[in-house]
This record gives C-alpha cells, sequence and structure tokens, in this order.
C-alpha cells in the first residue's frame, strides 16, 4: 500500500515502559495478565519481551539495547545516505538544472548499485529506484518538490512577442519615486499617447519600443527635474549596463547636474536591482488585474497600446508603496549598505560556468587570479561522498555521487574573443566617456574639463585608442597605466 496509516496503538511503547513492565514479571513476580493490564501492553507482546531480554538489562535498569516496536525493515539506504541523496538533487536544482522524477529514480538505483546494496528485484529489472521508493522519498524530505519548468531570469517570455512598449521607472531608498517615462513603438510621439496616463509622465517614440541614447538623455531631464539635483545637492543614480543608456550627451547632462550615474555589475540585476526585487512582481500581478478590469468594462473593443498608460496608471501606485521600495533597497543591500548580504550559497548558480580567470591581472609581477567560485561554496554541509566496506574486502571503496551522474559544466572558452567585457563603473567619471566604455569618441570641444596624466601630464583627448587609464580612489587623479 503506497499511503498507509496506521489504525492502532501498537509498538508505540517506550523502551522503558517496556522495561519496567519486564522488570514487574521477572523480579517482582508479578502475573503476565496483571502487569499487562496495569501498563497498558498487550498480553502476548508482554511475554515476548520477557524472553527478548537479557538478565544484564533487566538488573542493569539503563536504556535496553533490545530495539523495542516496530522497526523499519527493507529500507535500501541509511538516513545519512537519504540526506546525500537529497543534497544532490538541491544542489542540481540550485545551478537552474533540476532533475526530472525519472532522472532521481535512476540516480538513486545507480547509488544503491555502486555500494553494492540490497535493493528490490523491480529496481535491477526497470534501473530504476520504484515509485513507491520516490514518493516516499519526497514526504521525508519536505523542501523537495516537483515543479513545472519556468521561465528564467533573462528569456523572452510570449507576451513580450507582440507589440511593445517600455516604461522607465526611477525611485528612492525613502520610498519616494519618479513618474513614469514611457517609449511607444511609433516613429513620432503625441500627446495622446499618454492619455489618462500616471500624474507627471512624459513619453517618447522609437519603432522598436526600446529606449535609445536619444531617450536616456531626455529621461535624466525628467529625473533630474523632479528629484532636483545639482552640484550642491547631488545625486546617485543606479543603472544596469544596457547600451542604451551608454550615451556621452546624457552623461555629460548627468555630471553637470550633480548626477553620478553608477552602473551594476552584468547578469546581476536581478539580486542588485531594488525594482526587481520587490516592486516589478507585484506590478506584473496589477497590470494582469488592470488589463482583466480594462475588457470586463470595455467588451468587444480590443486593447492597444494607447490604453497601457491607463493600465500603468491604475497599476504604478499599488505596486510602487513605500514599503515595497525600501524592501527592494534592503534585500539588495543598497540602503542600509549590507555587503554581506548574499550568502555564499547565492553564487552556487554560477557553478556550470565557472572557470579560473584565464587571464589573472598582474599586479607587481605577482599573479593575482579569481578563485574559483564552486570550490569555495559550502551549499550543503553534509559530505557527498560514501565510503563503504564492503563484505570479505578489506579496502575502503568511496563513491562520488557527481561520477555517477556528473552536474552539468560549460566547456572552455575560446581565448580569442573581441566582445568588450563590461563591469560595474561610475559611467560620468570623465575617461569612462571614452571609446572603451561608451563606444563614442570624446570631442575636443567638450564642455568637460580636460583630464591629463598625472605623470607624463599629456591631455586625455590625445591618448591612443584603446589605451588605458586608471584613477587614484584618494586625489581622484588620473595616469596612463603604462606609467605606473
Amino acid at each position: 500500500m503506497r499511503t498507509y496509516k496506521k489504525k492502532s496503538q501498537r509498538g508505540l511503547t517506550p523502551p522503558d515502559v517496556m522495561l519496567r513492565a519486564v522488570k514487574a514479571v521477572k523480579i517482582d513476580h508479578r502475573s503476565l495478565r496483571e502487569t499487562s493490564r496495569d501498563f497498558k501492553i498487550p498480553l502476548m507482546t508482554l511475554r515476548r519481551y520477557c524472553q527478548k531480554f537479557s538478565n544484564e538489562e533487566i538488573k542493569a535498569g539503563n536504556a535496553p539495547n533490545t530495539v523495542v516496536g516496530y522497526i523499519a525493515n527493507r529500507q535500501v539506504f541509511t538516513s545519512e545516505q537519504k540526506t546525500q541523496l537529497s543534497d544532490y538533487v538541491k544542489k542540481a536544482a540550485d545551478i537552474y538544472f533540476g532533475l526530472s522524477p525519472k532522472e532521481v529514480r535512476r540516480m538513486a538505483f545507480l547509488f544503491a548499485s555502486s555500494l553494492n546494496l540490497r535493493m528490490p528485484e523491480n529496481w535491477k529489472k526497470l534501473e530504476l529506484a520504484g515509485a513507491d521508493w520516490f514518493s516516499a522519498f519526497l514526504k521525508r524530505n519536505t523542501t523537495l518538490s516537483i515543479r513545472s519548468p519556468e521561465a528564467t531570469i533573462g528569456r523572452v517570455t510570449s507576451a513580450e512577442r507582440g507589440t511593445l512598449v517600455t516604461l522607465a521607472f526611477a525611485v528612492s531608498a525613502t520610498g519616494n519615486s519618479v513618474p513614469p517615462y514611457l517609449i511607444f513603438p511609433r516613429v513620432h510621439f503625441k500627446d495622446h499617447f499618454l492619455k489618462e496616463g500616471p500624474p507627471g509622465s512624459v513619453g517618447g517614440a522609437n519603432p522598436s519600443g526600446w529606449m535609445k541614447e536619444t531617450h536616456f538623455l531626455k529621461y535624466v531631464k525628467h529625473f533630474v527635474r523632479h528629484t532636483r539635483a545639482s552640484v550642491d545637492r547631488p545625486v546617485v543614480l543606479l543603472l544596469d549596463n544596457h547600451d542604451s543608456y551608454l550615451s556621452v550627451e546624457g552623461f555629460t547632462y548627468c555630471k553637470n547636474n550633480g548626477v553620478t550615474v553608477l552602473s551594476f555589475p552584468p547578469h546581476c540585476s536581478h539580486k542588485l536591482q531594488p525594482l526587481d526585487r520587490s516592486v516589478y512582481g507585484p506590478l506584473k500581478k496589477y497590470v494582469n488585474s488592470a488589463c482583466d478590469a480594462w475588457m470586463t468594462n470595455n467588451p468587444g473593443r480590443t486593447m492597444t497600446i494607447y490604453d497601457i498608460s491607463g493600465i500603468a496608471a491604475t497599476a504604478l501606485p499599488i505596486a510602487a508603496i513605500p514599503n515595497n521600495i525600501m524592501a527592494g533597497f534592503r534585500v539588495s543591500g543598497i540602503s542600509p549598505f549590507n555587503r554581506d548580504i548574499f550568502p555564499d550559497s547565492e553564487f552556487i548558480a554560477g557553478y556550470v560556468t565557472d572557470r579560473p580567470d584565464p587571464n589573472p591581472e598582474i599586479i607587481d609581477d605577482i599573479s593575482v587570479a579569481i578563485p574559483s567560485t564552486s570550490a569555495d561554496i559550502p551549499r550543503h554541509a553534509t559530505p557527498t561522498d560514501e565510503i563503504v566496506n564492503l563484505p570479505g574486502c578489506s579496502k575502503t571503496i568511496t563513491v562520488h555521487l557527481e561520477n555517477l551522474k556528473p552536474l552539468p559544466k560549460a566547456v572552455a572558452r575560446k581565448t580569442k574573443q573581441n566582445r568588450r567585457k563590461r563591469k560595474s563603473a561610475i559611467l560620468t567619471d570623465t575617461p569612462s566617456k571614452a571609446k572603451d566604455l561608451v563606444g563614442h569618441d570624446v570631442s575636443s570641444d567638450s564642455s568637460d574639463e580636460e583630464c591629463v596624466c598625472l605623470v607624463c601630464v599629456e591631455p586625455f583627448s590625445n591618448s591612443a585608442s584603446g589605451e588605458k587609464w586608471i584613477q587614484c580612489t584618494r586625489c581622484k587623479l588620473w595616469s596612463h597605466k603604462k606609467m605606473l
């Protein structure tokens, strides 16, 4: 029976109670029936344990060595081995390569075979653990569950295959927000696009619906107007590393108005972006509810892009409440600042593509390489090895679970890559607007203050293409990297 529920209280007598009952019969010479009635133990059970307990156990009076009650028989794995299987399944899920029920059953069979454990004949015939075993395995490990595949971060969902309207939105660590900036998939922007839109919102147009460099400049002007940023009242603007933000004109405007633009490291916005952590999730739910309400109130009509601003006006104020906004800054470790907000287990998702740095930085002729993250991540404290002493064998055999079914690992990268790597940077610093980062040349008639090398006094505008500059963290002056 797959799901059996015990209907009686038999086999639940504690060992110390059973030992006292046996003493009453053996030492006090009480009758079995009287003792059975007083201790509420079945007569035949008491008779059986009077024969099982040894004289040493009865005289010692300590906890008996004899097992009392029902024992689980025909178990394939020990509790430690079950824990190892559970840890392996969790690790596979943490690196976004979760196992299906059939793969878990096959893994259990391979593990049992490598340990030479006794198993049902049906396991050997099908080369799979039984369905009953798998059901019991899930019940014992409540942290495991069967789930349908979900869209992962960074993938385009089916809702984005149609017409796209981009919404740019900014919030502060105090819970305040700036009215949104909407970009419509049209060649020219018209004022009626924002009919019934959020108060104070502005918009632009682009045939693709995505933000471009010109829209970023318009947005930062909208941002400065609402935040009242200035050189005397500076503001920090956190952005991801999308190409649409890399605009020299936009960064120049930010710097002249006291806005310091800081970019997140690549592929980290799902953890570091406060809006992604606590606002956009509720916003998606409220947008769906607003769309359902719109369709109910407008039967027979087709929703167009001109209705999106009204949907945003309904859903955005409910999702972007101060509690949600401040929670996003808190869980991302930005405000209050917490550099240890992410435990080591958060980085295990990089196990698949984790490789040593092929080009370690050289500082004072000392090679400094980034250590392998997977080696430093104690995701599960239980070891993944099982040491087995086989009958009749004096040697010890070590079984590695990941050798039975290796976890996915990316192949080595090609050494020749022309793609420019991104990293976190202060985008409003003058040299960061060079061609290496922004992709545009710095014109000689720029209004920014000219930077010169503190060693050779060469202006930055005269530096060769691709030449590296570094900045001192104390004096904020710049120099050619090759000069140091």
